[in-house]
């Protein structure tokens, strides 16, 4: 099941874009436990450098600050919006979702019932509208 156009929340103060790059570069989506105002916050990071090919190393991926890949790699980029971050928290926990983009690729072995409850979520929060769930 894919979540397309949605976000990564907090590029103004981890300053950080992922590589635009076909395929989409998958990022990993992770807990954050430290983050004493919100239980379910979780960040979006950068895969490390070795899991890049070497041609890649080099590549610009924010030309404004001209931060080339291998200075990013396994950072943090931002955090899945909090209205989502609840949903997608026991997700985390079991390895069951990535992020490519604007978009978050879930897997689960109920992916049916997943759907039902993220598809009920969307419609309960304003920028579920411009979301689209898709089941592969």
């Amino acid at each position: 099941m894919v979540l397309r156009n949605s976000v990564i929340k907090g590029y103004h103060f981890f300053q950080i874009r992922p590589p635009n790059t076909t395929p989409p570069t998958q990022l990993l989506v992770q807990p954050e436990y430290t983050n004493i105002h919100d239980e379910c916050a979780s960040l979006v990071w950068l895969p490390e450098l070795d899991t890049f090919p070497d041609h890649m190393h080099s590549l610009i991926t924010d030309e404004k600050r001209q931060l080339k890949l291998k200075n990013v790699a396994g950072l943090p980029i931002g955090h899945v919006p909090r209205n989502l971050a609840g949903f997608f928290r026991p997700l985390m926990e079991s390895g069951c979702i990535v992020a490519e983009r604007c978009n978050y690729i879930i897997t689960h072995s109920d992916i049916e019932a997943q759907y039902n409850k993220l598809s009920e979520l969307l419609k309960s929060i304003p920028e579920g509208t411009a979301m689209e769930l898709v089941l592969l």
